[in-house]
């Protein structure tokens, strides 16, 4: 018998069909099978099938690129097709498409200034590149949540038998007048941005030193500049070398430069030197032998691998074994991460600059997102709105032979094409706007998408979703209508069914308007309730003057001679002394023992310790309750007396009259040792007035004298003008140069500085003002484009209730019906999250305002009002039209 024909497989047989046509493939299959049969017999049946697969694609290899040419030039065709369609539809309705994209385009401007901005909030000290393992070492108080970012310099000690830890570093930073010693340039420069290290800060720290090494920080005479302030004092001289004089008698080498800190670091410095200076410049031991005196910043840097909470546990054992159970129980080591210092330390202080708050990056984010919901959310209603003018379009084209996939790639890619246009547009009107945001936010925020890529991708990926979102629907329901249908008009119900997702849609827009509206309105409320609340002080026509550091006999004698001069000065009325400026602070936080209190102090309960000069309440205007005030007529109040505010005597348990003639001694104790132990006896009790922020609650102070033996306890000179403050600065000049000739005088305005420590809730109400704004004008655009839209579809409803004698009026009633009733559900769902969101955010504030429903009233009329405005404007222009032109067939 005969064997069988070997064939090829059949995969072959497919692919070479899929080659050619069939009159082709009947003219050569045949050639090809005999091959494959003595290939067969003489190779045997696997290298048959390859040689049968190489000798197809070698043979038909021209059909196949012939074929992908003919494809490749299909869809560059239909590609060039579809832009063509986009751009017409876009030009046959100009206004239509201005609205679209501009409503996404704003959105998207306000999304990327925002976000620029939280983006850097966020960033703060995430440059080291062991930021994940750097936390600093906070003082947690029992009592009351808050906690001394600051601690004893004896810390040291106790962290260094940690294993876990790699590094422990010590920071100090006060203001120190400098002095370059040369020829050149003599007089004394206040710096603010002095600090003192510990060796260790470059192993924990990575700020790069570009000319010296690190060892300097272990010199006792050798001091690192910054790359700006090498420039600022020595211009393009060789620092290195140079000497500088701080305070009177202490010169320092420059022995390096280190470059600019980053602006995102919670701390910025201009000149690093060495924990042995500041000892040398100090010459007190107990800051640097107490455990509790909050005096420096400690960070350390984990091992890897290390975890937080086990660390934890371990200071406080460390702790307790250096200070004592009672005692270290008190005040809690815990460590801060480094990246949490700027947004998480509201409770925190003494922290090296003014740093944001999470909640405010929590509100701009929200706003940021609402305002780009609300635009995104117009963007897909308008496209849903115009789908429905395009209907006849897709019917005839469905009759001419377009499929189902074609239609839908078309109205998916022209509403990606609008929607990525708005990206380039919002984007080029993010660029333009910056500087005036950076103005706006105090901040230094660039655009930088190649080094910015991974912030840019989310945007662009809710772009693209936008587009898929407003092109979606349109393009599955209008791409699977009949023909038939379509072109005889019958489509009314079958389209008409995505009204209530365009109904939906433009509630939540509202909800989001109405919501920030209300948000803004209380924000406002409550600076207005900060800039205008009587702080029980008066704030007008007094200037403070930063005094000299004394810290001798001789100095103190020249600090009296200047407060003299300066109160007989034409135009001063007043001059005394503060330790902390009123409104400020309430000055150092102390133990204290009061004699006949009746309850038994706790070890954790604490009490301020102000010290002030001599008619330091008759120039603030602070009343008086009972006794009376520092005088210095008398031989003992210098050294002897004590002045105690309401909230003291009441803690206390006395009136403002048993409280008289009570001593009252405050201090620190700590393993044995007392550090600044004063008593003095209660001659006066004052009215409660705020010596720090309405964030605080008025703390029970004792006020002592900062005169004669207590002068180094003087930071401030307080100058009550009789007349024009701006022009006493010139006078008080002049006599200042008198006694420091080499000091500059730095006076500044009290009025104004205060209004300066809320300047971070000012920033918020300005940005929610104007991104509120903003908000409503794309909300706005979005109902003017709706109304455009319905409008439009009701022309000729609107022509024949004019023919059958309808006013103007019925016609805007009737019109605008529907509109207020999507307006009255926003207002019901705003109310609660406006008022939640708020009373969260006043609850950082320890004096605020009540939220009451006049806000939401207001809120609630001003969209109503503007949204009234916007769709009677189009109804009129619909009204107005001749019915004569309405009712004429299209």
């Amino acid at each position: 018998m005969k064997p069988p024909t070997p064939t090829p497989p059949r995969w072959a047989d497919r692919l070479l069909e899929s080659f050619c046509s069939s009159q082709l493939l009947e003219e050569v299959q045949g050639d090809l099978h005999e091959l494959y049969s003595e290939w067969v017999t003489e190779y045997g049946e696997r290298k048959a099938n390859r040689l049968y697969l190489f000798h197809t694609l070698k043979f038909f290899r021209p059909f196949a690129l012939r074929r992908n040419q003919h494809s490749n030039t299909y869809r560059t065709m239909m590609l060039k097709h579809y832009f063509t369609t986009a751009y017409r539809n876009l030009m046959k309705h100009k206004s239509f498409s201005f609205i679209n994209v501009a409503g996404l385009a704003l959105g998207i401007t306000c999304f990327t200034l925002i976000a620029l901005y939280v983006r850097y909030e966020l960033s703060f000290d995430r440059f080291h590149t062991d930021a994940d393992r750097i936390y600093r070492v906070i003082q947690q108080k029992v009592n009351d949540g808050d906690a001394f970012s600051r601690t004893g310099g004896a810390h040291i000690t106790p962290l260094q038998e940690i294993a876990e830890l790699e590094e422990v570093v010590r920071l100090f930073r006060t203001p120190i007048e400098v002095q370059r010693l040369d020829d050149t340039r003599t007089e004394r420069v206040n710096e603010e941005q002095f600090y003192f290290a510990d060796s260790s800060f470059f192993d924990v720290f990575n700020f790069r030193l570009l000319v010296g090494e690190v060892s300097v920080l272990a010199s006792p005479s050798a001091v690192i500049l910054t790359e700006s302030t090498a420039q600022r004092y020595f211009g393009d001289q060789n620092p290195l070398g140079q000497t500088i004089r701080i305070g009177d008698s202490l010169s320092l080498e420059v022995q390096g430069v280190m470059e600019d800190t980053p602006d995102n670091s919670h701390f910025t410095m201009d000149f690093l030197t060495s924990i042995a200076v500041l000892k040398q410049y100090y010459n007190n031991p107990g800051p640097f032998e107490s455990y509790w005196w909050p005096w420096l910043w400690t960070f350390v840097k984990l091992q890897p691998g290390a975890e937080a909470s086990s660390v934890n546990s371990q200071i406080a054992k460390a702790v307790e074994k250096y200070r004592g159970a009672d005692v270290a129980q008190q005040f809690v080591p815990q460590l801060q991460p480094v990246t949490d210092i700027h947004l998480y330390s509201t409770n925190t202080s003494s922290d090296p600059s003014a740093n944001g708050n999470i909640t405010y990056v929590a509100i701009f984010s929200a706003i940021s997102l609402l305002i780009l919901l609300i635009a995104c959310i117009n963007f897909t209603n308008l496209s849903l709105a115009r789908s429905v003018k395009r209907a006849k379009e897709v019917g005839i084209r469905k009759a001419a032979g377009a499929g189902r996939g074609m239609l839908m790639r078309q109205f998916l890619g022209e509403s990606f094409l609008l929607s990525l246009l708005a990206l380039t547009a919002g984007l080029l009107l993010a660029e333009l706007l910056l500087p005036y945001f950076n103005d706006l936010a105090y901040r230094d925020l660039k655009i930088d998408i190649l080094n910015q890529l991974p912030f840019w991708l989310p945007l662009l990926g809710i772009v693209i979703l936008t587009g898929l979102l407003a092109g979606s629907y349109p393009a599955w329901v209008l791409s699977g209508l009949q023909a038939a249908r379509v072109l005889k008009g019958n489509i009314g119900q079958k389209i008409g069914s995505h009204q209530w997702l365009q109904q939906g849609l433009v509630v939540f827009q509202f909800v989001a308007s109405i919501a920030l509206i209300a948000g803004t309105l209380t924000a406002y409320q409550q600076l207005t309730f900060l800039q205008e609340t009587s702080l029980g002080f008066e704030k007008e026509q007094i200037l403070t003057v930063p005094a000299p550091q004394i810290t001798s006999a001789e100095q103190a004698e020249k600090l009296a001679s200047l407060e003299q001069r300066f109160s007989q000065l034409a135009g001063v009325s007043a001059v005394s002394r503060a330790y902390v400026r009123p409104g400020f602070g309430h000055g150092m936080d102390r133990a204290y023992e009061v004699e006949g209190m009746a309850e038994e102090i706790a070890p954790e309960d604490r009490v301020s310790r102000q010290h002030i000069g001599y008619q330091y309440f008759e120039l603030l205007d602070i009343p008086l309750v009972s006794g009376r005030t520092l005088s210095s007529e008398s031989g003992t109040d210098a050294t002897d007396a004590v002045i105690l505010n309401e909230v003291a005597a009441k803690n206390f348990g006395f009136t403002p009259e048993t409280a008289l003639g009570k001593k009252v001694r405050t201090y620190v104790y700590e393993n044995g040792q007392t550090y600044g132990d004063l008593t003095g006896t209660v001659i006066g009790v004052v009215k409660d007035h705020h010596s720090a922020s309405l964030k605080e609650r008025i703390a029970p102070t004792v006020f002592m004298s900062s005169e004669g033996a207590y002068s180094s306890l003087t930071r401030h000179l307080l100058v009550k003008a009789s007349g024009s403050p701006q022009q006493l600065i010139g006078t008080l000049e002049d006599a200042w140069k008198d006694v420091f000739p080499d000091r500059p005088l730095n006076a500044s305005y009290l009025d104004a500085d205060l209004e300066m420590r809320y300047q971070a809730e000012q920033r918020l109400g300005d940005i929610m003002i104007t991104f509120s704004v903003l908000a409503i004008l794309i909300a706005c655009l979005g109902l003017y484009g709706l109304a455009s839209y319905l409008a439009e579809r009701r022309t000729k409803e609107m022509g024949i209730r004019k023919t059958l004698g309808a006013s103007m009026q019925q016609l805007l009633i009737l019109f605008n019906q529907d509109f207020l009733r999507l307006i009255g559900i926003p207002f019901i769902i705003a109310i609660p999250i406006a008022w939640y969101a708020m009373d969260y955010w006043l609850q950082n504030f320890a004096y605020h305002i009540s939220i009451g429903p006049i806000i939401f009233v207001v809120a609630g009329s001003l969209c109503l009002g503007i949204a009234l405005l916007t769709v009677s404007y189009q109804a009129l222009r619909t009204a107005r039209v001749n019915p004569v032109d309405s009712l004429r067939n299209e």
